[in-house]
């Protein structure tokens, strides 16, 4: 007597023969399609994570140029500094001598 084993494996040879596929091709196949999808889905999203990570960096970047730029504008404008410098009383002292 032949095993189920061995009748399976028979079996899923004669269909191939024939141009057909067992549903174990077809799971297999299956499952590989989705690990393939799965694999394109996490690339995707580590690009488009370091898209926005370059973005926001550039972003920052483009505030911080801009304030400097208003700040040498401000600067500029300015002129030099004339005023006497102005002191700084601390409060303990000011409090004491009273």
């Amino acid at each position: 007597m032949v095993g189920p084993s061995q009748m399976s494996a028979e079996s899923d040879a004669f269909i191939r023969q024939l141009g057909l596929r067992t549903t174990n091709d077809i799971i297999n196949d299956m499952n590989k399609d989705f690990e393939e999808a799965r694999a394109e889905k996490e690339a995707e999203k580590t690009r488009r994570r370091e898209a926005v990570r370059q973005h926001t960096a550039a972003w920052k970047a483009r505030g911080v140029e801009k304030r400097r730029n208003m700040e040498q504008g401000l600067r500029e404008q300015a002129g030099p500094f004339t005023a006497s410098t102005v002191g700084c009383v601390l409060a303990e002292a000011f409090e004491t001598s009273n």
